[in-house]
């Protein structure tokens, strides 16, 4: 049975420089149980496909063509009849769900009211409903969460409320735009399951809009491939990854990094350039309890110990919370360590006064994962270049800079014409662009990438991390790289790192960690990673650790992978690093089989 049928839509915006056409005339059909992936990058028109189908364009957008529901014309239908269609028939769950859920309401509160609203549903039958739906989608301690608002809680668990809010009717259909990008590969394969056990057990048609082509290999049974507003290819998910005809679809699958192949950075020898002792970073956060609560120390990161050699690239992975970016700030002294030490060219950076500080920091550069925020608005992007430029070699003549800049420009693939432009004129591949030259125009010896391509469309991510891997090649420099993507990681890494709650718990070459992990932290992480191949994705088997990811708060946490400490009352143990091999480090841990065990207990 087709569940939505869409035809001739075209899609169009009035702006300052004529009407702008994002779709151009798709057809598609969505049949009930069925999952339809719509891929493409950024502009391509996927979203604003169904915006307009939903209503949902803005006053200078209009559409044209036809848009049925069940048999029913949705397309232009006035707002107070298509608001008794969302959120009753169609589902809808957003990429950002921050954005997308009310902030001042709490989540209990606006779930209650789609009951209300399209059920008739109140008071404790609606209670019971919502809770059943927030238990089904596996957050934890729903009761409480559901007097919480959405700012209390994790990136994770707000998107599981999305779902759970967009299911609550049960439509017919539910549109999921990029409703994984931003997660954990942990979280992301939680909810993928759940959208496919919805799929399965409720004949739920699934309109799932991305650019990776992982996460379509694991849930989509029919592709369409968009690019510029119109489709450009498709057919069944097998079909098009065995035998992709269109060059665009070729282009994109190629792209796309994985964690079961590739080549990695391979054995670095060098002099080591920068040595962190037993970095910890604390916080004190006040906590309920007592008259006036108590303060209790969070520990971002809980004493990390490792070494970067000249030329090398040191991988950091783990889930949101385990003290990837406070470890970055904290080494190139953004925010002040609690304790240990940071060697850099064998001169103390922990012990530095502002003023020597200043003089290293020439050499020590970040690139952040969010460039419009790490860049001025009101600077044109060569100012934004040039700016190191006048603070560490002042001498230059403004002529001489101009030509460092437009030089640098050149080298990150950012034409001379956009040299007078300002942030907002560019697009995100182009703004990050901007962030690398600014880092590297004074040659510097180590580059943090902080979830510095996590945002961008697949082939724009594989233009970065080649440019990344090109100029490190050609200045000689070392590179700490965070990201909770593992297949970026691999390809750009000649080491991982992996942390949990601050600490580390294995520590080895790329491959080894991506190929053979020992540690079952990351054998989860590794084994949820997507592959871009529908046939080898789903012949996998995941490795679920029970429960979300517990609170640094927490004492015992810290001993998740030790349950057998736990039981001996050893509750302030701390899991000592090993060398299980040549330059392989794995924390203790108990047996995979005892710990997952003792979590059902």
């Amino acid at each position: 049975m087709t569940i939505l049928s869409v035809k001739d839509l075209r899609v169009g915006f009035e702006t300052q420089d004529g009407r702008f056409e994002a779709v151009k005339g798709v057809s598609f059909d969505i049949r009930a149980g069925e999952c339809l992936g719509i891929v493409g990058e950024s502009g391509s028109g996927k979203s604003q496909s169904f915006m307009a189908a939903m209503g949902l364009l803005p006053p200078n957008g209009s559409a044209s063509g036809s848009v049925t529901l069940a048999g029913k014309e949705i397309l232009n239908l006035p707002v107070g009849k298509l608001n008794r269609v969302r959120g009753a028939d169609v589902g809808m769950i957003f990429q950002d769900p921050l954005t997308a859920l009310t902030p001042h309401l709490k989540v209990g509160e606006q779930m209650a009211e789609v009951l209300k609203v399209h059920r008739g549903l109140s008071g404790a039958q609606a209670r019971k409903l919502c809770l059943d739906w927030l238990e089904r989608v596996r957050i934890p301690e729903a009761a409480r969460r559901m007097k919480q608002y959405p700012h209390e809680l994790s990136g994770g668990m707000r998107q599981r409320v999305m779902i759970a809010q967009a299911m609550l009717c049960e439509p017919k259909l539910l549109i999921a735009d990029e409703p994984t990008t931003a997660l954990d590969v942990t979280v992301q394969a939680e909810v993928l399951d759940l959208m496919d056990e919805l799929k399965r057990e409720l004949g739920t048609a699934i309109a799932l809009i991305t650019h990776d082509m992982g996460v379509v290999a694991r849930m989509c049974d029919r592709i369409k491939v968009m690019r510029l507003g119109a489709f450009v290819e498709e057919g069944e998910v097998h079909d098009i990854f065995a035998a992709p005809q269109h060059d665009y679809t070729r282009r994109l699958l190629d792209a796309m990094p994985r964690i079961d192949k590739g080549e990695s950075g391979g054995h670095i020898e060098g002099e080591e350039i920068l040595r962190v002792e037993d970095m910890k970073v604390h916080f004190p956060i006040k906590v309920e309890g007592g008259l006036f609560g108590k303060t209790v120390p969070l520990k971002a990161v809980n004493g990390v110990t490792f070494g970067l050699k000249a030329g090398e690239t040191l991988g950091i992975v783990g889930e949101s919370g385990c003290g990837k970016s406070t470890l970055a700030r904290a080494v190139l002294r953004l925010i002040d360590p609690s304790d240990g030490s940071v060697s850099w060219l064998g001169k103390p950076l922990h012990a530095m006064d502002k003023k020597a500080l200043k003089a290293e920091r020439e050499d020590l550069q970040i690139v952040f994962q969010d460039p419009l925020a790490s860049l001025d608005p009101r600077m044109t992007i060569a100012d934004s270049i040039a700016e190191p430029l006048k603070t560490y070699r002042p001498g230059l003549t403004k002529s001489e800079r101009r030509e460092e800049v437009l030089k640098m420009m050149e080298r990150v693939g950012l034409e001379a014409e956009k040299y007078n432009r300002y942030p907002h004129e560019l697009s995100g591949g182009q703004n990050q662009r901007v962030g690398i030259a600014r880092a590297m125009i004074n040659r510097p010896k180590l580059i943090i990438c902080d979830e510095a391509v996590s945002a961008l469309d697949v082939s724009i991510q594989a233009q970065i991390v080649a440019l990344l891997k090109e100029l490190q090649a050609e200045f000689g420099m070392s590179m700490l790289f965070i990201s909770h993507d593992l297949s970026v990681v691999r390809e750009i890494s000649n080491r991982i790192m992996v942390l949990y709650l601050g600490r580390i718990v294995e520590l080895a070459d790329a491959e080894t960690v991506c190929s053979a992990p020992r540690h079952p932290y990351t054998r989860s992480l590794i084994s949820a990673v997507p592959i871009p191949d529908p046939a080898a994705e789903r012949a996998r088997t995941r490795i679920r650790l029970p429960g979300e990811l517990p609170s640094p708060l927490d004492a015992k946490a810290a001993l998740r992978f030790l349950p057998s400490k736990l039981a001996a009352g050893e509750t302030d143990y701390v899991p000592q690093l090993e060398e299980v091999a040549p330059g392989h480090f794995v924390a203790e841990h108990d047996d995979l089989d005892r710990i997952m065990a003792e979590d059902a207990a």
